[in-house]
């Protein structure tokens, strides 16, 4: 079995990247979530819907997908940490303050944090396909 600190180490460095990468991305896919679609003459939304295809397919996606990877991975282990946490917790009472273990309250906190970074980009996404969606030519 792996480590908790190791595995708070390497959850910690993968959204630390997804942090920095969406810092970087971010301009780009806030500029195609504020593209006002055009209520008249769809078919000379042209530049449009490449902005928001290019946001959509190499930011906002990626993100999502890579960020929910990294919650699939860690999400097994954070909830051995809580399981075991309140099982111990339960069977000694406030006696069980005395082994806290603070590295796997952090893995718990980080694998939070994720999942909320997660839930945020798959909404970002989720935007992008809709104002996709609305500048298609019917």
């Amino acid at each position: 079995m792996t480590n908790v600190s190791d595995l708070l180490a390497s959850e910690s460095l993968l959204f630390t990247v997804l942090g920095v990468v969406f810092s970087v991305w971010y301009p780009e896919i806030s500029q195609a979530l504020d593209i006002d679609v055009p209520k008249q003459h769809l078919e000379d939304a042209g530049p449009q819907r490449e902005r928001v295809a290019r946001a959509l397919k190499q930011k906002a996606l990626p993100l999502a997908v890579a960020d929910v990877l990294v919650v699939a991975v860690f999400i097994p282990d954070a909830l051995r940490v809580t399981v075991d946490a309140t099982h111990y917790l339960a069977r000694l009472g406030l006696k069980a303050l005395a082994a806290y273990d603070a590295v796997g309250a952090a893995l718990v906190v980080v694998t939070l944090l994720n999942i909320a970074l997660a839930a945020y980009f798959v909404s970002l996404t989720a935007k992008l396909v809709a104002i996709g969606r609305r500048l298609r030519v019917h």
